[in-house]
């Protein structure tokens, strides 16, 4: 490979150690879709959402509860426990 191929891009060296030819830039964008670490990535986001929703939700009502109860003997406790 010399370094004009270098520069432009025209080839890629794979972990394997070999190299792929580019015909095209839509060729090189969509490559992309069929390696594995991209599904692993979208599996990782995809498990990812739903719990930071979930975990989000159940700190502002843990905290918005214990805040409400503050004036109450049950409140305080509630509250430290949230925060």
């Amino acid at each position: 490979m010399t370094h004009v191929d270098a520069a432009r891009g025209s080839r890629q060296r794979s972990r394997r150690g070999e190299s792929k030819e580019w015909h095209s830039p839509a060729a090189r964008f969509f490559s992309v879709f069929t390696e594995l670490q991209t599904l692993l990535n979208l599996v990782y986001l995809l498990l990812a959402f739903p719990l930071g929703i979930a975990y989000f939700v159940i700190l502002v009502t843990a905290i918005s509860t214990s805040a409400g109860l503050l004036i109450t003997i049950v409140g305080a406790p509630l509250f430290i426990l949230a925060v």
